[in-house]
C-alpha cells in the first residue's frame, strides 16, 4: 500500500462507501478477468470511417516554428530493437508554454548502488530545460533511473511527475525533485484521469502472512504458489489525499475520470457493458457495445470515453461514446498501423493518435523489427466528431516514453524529428491536410 502521502497523514480514511476506511470494489473483484485481458490486448487505434490509408499521409512539408538540433545535447537515436521493447528511451512535455523539458537514455558505465534494493536495471538519463522559442538549454541534470518503463508525466501547472523506483516525485523547470508519494511495494503502473487532477498508482503487494501460515505441510514452493495481489490507490492530487484502495489479481489498465473509474462487464451475444462506478455514488451502466475481444476503455476528457474493438475478419475499430451512453463516432483501424497510443490534448476538444506505420500488415503476434517500420504517424482528431483534422509522420520510431507533446493551451505540437525537436503550430497542420479549411 502507499506508505506516505507527505501532504496528508491521514488520508486512509478516504474511502469509497465507507466511513470506517478504504475497502475493494466489488466491480475489481467481479471483473478481474476481464481486467487482466484488457491488460493483455494489443493497443489497437485508427483511422475514420471510411479512412484514406496511413501511407497515403501527406509528406511534411510545413516549416516548424521552433527547431532545435537533439545531437549536441548528447542524444543518440536508438538501436534497432529497444525501441520495439517498449523501453522509455525518451520523454518529452512541455512544461509549460515557455518551456520544454527533455530527457533521454545515456548510455555508459555506472557504480553498482542500493537505492532501489528490487531493481535489476540502472541507467542514467539526462534532463534538459529549453526557453521557448529560442531554444537555449536553461537548466540540465542527470537521473538515475531502475527500470525502462514510463517515467514522466504532465500534471499541469508547470510540473510534472517523475517515478524512479517506489517514489512519485513533483518536479518544475528548476530540476529539483520533491516526494509527493512513497509506495511500500513496487510501483507496477501509473496513469490519471483526463484533467489529471487523479493519479492511479498500481502496486505489486506481497502474499498475505496467512497465505503461508495456513499450509497444512510448509513447503520451499511457497513463495512460488502464494497468492500475489496488486494494490490499487486513487489519489486525488490537489489537495492530496487518498479517495479510494482496491485489490486486483495483476496490474492492468484502469480506466479513471475526474469523479469514478470505468470498466466493461460481460453481457450474452459478445456484448460488453460500459460501466462506471462513482467514487463518491452508485454505479450505473452507460453503454452496451458490441465486440468479439473485450474492449479496452480510455478517456479522452472526463466526458467522452473510447472503446477499442473487434469485429468479423479481425477488424479493430474505435469507438467514442458520450457519458450518457451516445456513441459519438467510429474510427476503422488500418491494418498497416502497429501499436497505436493515444495521447491527450490538453483542454479535452481533441486527441491524437501515434501509431509505428508499417510497411506491410502483419499478423497480431509475429515480432515487429524496426526493418518491418516506415516510420510513425501522429493523428490527430475532433474529439466530438472524430474527424481526423490533422496528421504529421516523424522518425525515429518508438514504442515506449513519448516523443511528441502538447503545450498547455492544445495550440502547438513539440515532436522529436529527424534528429530535431520541432514545434508546430495546431492550426498550421490543420490547414495542411487536403480537405480541410484553409
Amino acid at each position: 500500500m502507499i506508505s506516505a502521502l507527505p501532504s496528508e497523514t491521514d488520508a486512509h480514511s478516504k474511502s469509497i462507501g465507507s466511513r470506517a476506511g478504504a475497502e475493494c470494489f466489488s466491480a475489481f473483484q467481479a471483473c478481474a478477468t476481464v481486467l487482466m485481458l484488457m491488460f493483455l490486448l494489443p493497443v489497437m487505434l485508427g483511422q475514420k470511417v471510411p479512412a484514406a490509408p496511413v501511407a497515403a499521409a501527406i509528406k511534411n512539408e510545413l516549416q516548424p516554428e521552433v527547431k532545435v538540433p537533439v545531437s549536441p545535447l548528447g542524444y543518440l537515436p536508438p538501436g534497432d530493437l529497444p525501441a520495439f521493447y517498449y523501453h522509455a528511451l525518451v520523454e518529452l512535455h512541455f512544461i509549460d508554454a515557455d518551456h520544454l523539458l527533455f530527457a533521454f537514455n545515456t548510455p555508459g558505465l555506472l557504480k553498482r548502488d542500493d537505492n532501489c534494493p528490487d531493481a535489476a536495471v540502472q541507467r542514467m538519463v539526462h534532463v534538459v530545460v529549453m526557453q521557448l522559442p529560442s531554444g537555449q538549454v536553461v537548466k540540465q541534470a542527470d537521473w538515475e533511473l531502475y527500470d525502462f518503463a514510463d517515467f514522466l508525466w504532465r500534471l499541469g501547472d508547470g510540473k510534472l511527475m517523475l517515478r524512479r523506483c517506489n517514489q512519485l516525485e513533483i518536479v518544475g523547470a528548476d530540476l529539483d525533485p520533491q516526494l509527493l508519494i512513497r509506495a511500500s511495494g513496487k510501483i507496477e503502473d501509473v496513469s490519471f484521469s483526463p484533467d489529471h487532477s487523479m493519479v492511479v498508482v498500481q502496486e505489486t503487494a506481497p502474499p498475505h502472512a496467512d497465505d503461508s501460515a495456513n499450509a497444512a505441510i510448509p513447503s520451499v514452493l511457497d513463495q512460488e504458489t502464494a497468492v500475489q495481489r496488486t494494490n490499487v490507490s486513487f489519489i486525488q492530487l490537489h489537495p492530496l489525499q487518498m479517495i479510494a484502495r482496491a485489490v486486483i489479481p495483476l496490474p492492468g489498465a484502469i480506466p479513471v475520470i475526474a469523479n469514478g473509474l470505468l470498466e466493461t462487464l460481460t453481457a450474452p451475444k459478445d456484448n460488453w457493458v460500459l460501466n462506471m462506478q462513482v467514487f463518491h455514488g452508485a454505479e450505473h451502466q452507460i453503454a452496451t457495445i458490441h465486440s468479439l475481444c473485450p474492449p479496452a476503455i480510455q478517456a479522452i476528457s472526463n466526458t467522452i470515453v473510447m472503446a477499442k474493438t473487434c469485429s468479423k475478419g479481425d477488424q479493430k475499430a474505435l469507438e467514442g461514446y458520450n457519458l450518457q451512453g451516445s456513441l459519438l463516432w467510429k474510427i476503422a483501424l488500418e491494418s498497416t498501423q502497429y501499436d497505436p497510443e493515444l495521447i491527450s490534448i490538453p483542454t479535452g476538444s481533441r486527441f491524437a493518435i501515434e501509431s509505428v506505420r508499417l510497411k506491410h500488415p502483419r499478423a497480431a503476434l509475429d515480432p515487429v523489427t524496426k526493418e518491418d517500420a516506415d516510420g510513425e504517424d501522429i493523428d490527430i482528431y475532433d474529439a466530438l466528431s472524430g474527424v481526423r483534422i490533422a496528421t504529421f509522420q516523424t522518425t525515429p520510431d518508438y514504442t515506449g516514453g513519448r516523443n511528441v507533446d502538447f503545450s498547455p493551451d492544445g495550440q502547438r505540437m513539440a515532436v522529436l524529428h529527424d534528429g530535431a525537436i520541432e514545434i508546430y503550430s495546431l492550426n498550421d497542420l490543420v490547414k495542411a491536410l487536403p480537405g480541410m479549411p484553409h
